[in-house]
């Protein structure tokens, strides 16, 4: 799975949009507080709120063009919807996404600079 969909930011105007890359700039510089909001819910053991939170992830990253990123959170938000399975690992939460954040951001950086 690719870290970034070259071909879906394309259709979307592409690296030469730079209103394009302002908006997924934006997106970018968003996921540290979407993580934040992930961990605080997963810590106070907020199912729902977890889910929601992996829903919205999941589709602004989709729609963004991250589509490791998207399956990830997708991942996530199935988990949270089967109430007799735990929710994820803390520290395995926060690995994966600290590592999918930083994957987006290096694959974006290095097409955005072309």
């Amino acid at each position: 799975m690719e870290d970034i969909d070259i071909d879906h930011i394309e259709t979307l105007g592409g690296f030469g949009s730079p209103e394009l890359m302002e908006i997924l700039q934006d997106f970018l510089d968003g996921l540290d507080a979407h993580s934040s909001e992930l961990i605080s819910h997963l810590d106070r053991g907020d199912r729902k709120a977890f889910r929601e939170s992996a829903h919205r992830l999941k589709g602004g990253a989709q729609m963004a063009g991250f589509p490791k990123l998207g399956n990830l959170a997708a991942t996530w938000e199935e988990l949270a919807l089967e109430e007799t399975k735990p929710l994820p690992d803390k520290t395995d939460l926060q690995t994966n996404l600290t590592r999918a954040i930083q994957a987006a951001r290096t694959a974006f950086s290095i097409h955005a600079n072309r």
